[in-house]
């Protein structure tokens, strides 16, 4: 709710001396704009569909709220090993061959998210397998978990792959089950891990994080640490309501240039508690984060109230899936 009102807030007109003391940015780019906006964001549209967007989610979620069930984790498995394979497809079908378009990234843009997507259905998916339920059940979880497998390793992803083993991990710690499906598991989350460094691009790991030449704008935009300051200097910047939210694309380039043609701006920070604190300010991303905390650890309180062997291991199942998603956010 903070962060929706704050992305309300952001879209009104304003006084340019108020929005000059709130987000010194903000105003610097709004002074090249010949209509004069005052609005916080510096993209109000964008602002306003990213906070209708969030809208939508928490009436959703709240709408909702469904129990860690077996159909819905079936569902979801299910769901993650077709997309797998229909990604494998298209990409098969492409015949590219340069870097990154050679990463299955279908029906999404980019191959890192496609991953996490992967990541958090395999590990329901293991959640299936490891409860005792009917073993044709099992079979199709386990069918499914295999294909979002192949999905993973052909994303190239390698912070995703890392994710991945991290979700697995933490679903065989909590599930309980039977000793030798457990040790398949964890052959499985390491033959992820394996498989996904292994076919990943060859750049170095290393370089991602090094410090880079200039590229563009005055800074490398392959280097996560280049990104993660620009995100930070726009905390600085604007720390109690933010450039705007769904904004680092067009707030970023001000920190070197604010005449820099757009087409030039990096589009994101690689890491999304960054980006949020940048959009909205660090009060409304603190408090959003902070409920997200607790919903997690209102998971693991379940988890341990679960009544029966095969409850326990679906909720393991969806914990350790929001854990790998949540920890490749952080990197990507």
């Amino acid at each position: 709710a903070g962060v929706l009102g704050v992305a309300l807030f952001q879209c009104l007109p304003l006084p340019a001396n108020l929005v000059a003391s709130l987000s010194p940015t903000s105003a610097a780019l709004h002074q090249l704009d010949p209509d004069g906006a005052t609005q916080l964001s510096l993209e109000p549209a964008t602002t306003l569909r990213c906070a209708l967007l969030g809208a939508a989610y928490l009436a959703l979620f709240s709408a909702a709220r469904p129990r860690p069930t077996e159909p819905l984790a079936l569902a979801l498995c299910l769901g993650g090993g077709a997309l797998a394979l229909a990604a494998v497809i298209k990409l098969g079908l492409s015949g590219t061959t340069t870097q990154w378009a050679y990463r299955a990234r279908w029906p999404l843009e980019n191959p890192n998210h496609l991953c996490s997507a992967l990541a958090l259905c395999l590990s329901v998916g293991l959640g299936v397998v490891l409860s005792p339920t009917d073993p044709r059940r099992r079979a199709a979880a386990g069918g499914a978990a295999a294909l979002c497998v192949l999905g993973i390793v052909a994303t190239r992803s390698r912070a995703g792959a890392v994710a991945a083993l991290g979700a697995v991990g933490v679903t065989l710690l909590l599930a309980g089950g039977s000793g030798r499906r457990r040790l398949l598991s964890g052959g499985l989350a390491l033959l992820i891990v394996g498989l996904g460094i292994l076919a990943s691009d060859p750049e170095p790991l290393k370089a991602r994080f090094a410090e880079e030449a200039p590229t563009r704008v005055g800074v490398s935009l392959g280097s996560r640490p280049a990104r993660w300051r620009m995100a930070l200097q726009l905390v600085e910047d604007a720390p109690l309501v933010g450039a705007g939210l769904g904004t680092f694309d067009a707030a970023s380039p001000a920190l070197v240039d604010a005449s820099e043609p757009r087409w030039t701006r990096p589009a994101d920070a690689h890491s999304e508690p960054l980006e949020l604190a940048a959009g909205v300010g660090l009060p409304a991303a603190t408090a959003a984060l902070l409920l997200l905390g607790l919903a997690l650890l209102a998971g693991i309180r379940d988890l341990r109230r679960s009544e029966s062997g095969r409850e326990r291991a679906l909720r393991a199942g969806f914990l350790g899936g929001s854990l790998g998603v949540l920890a490749h956010a952080c990197v990507d």
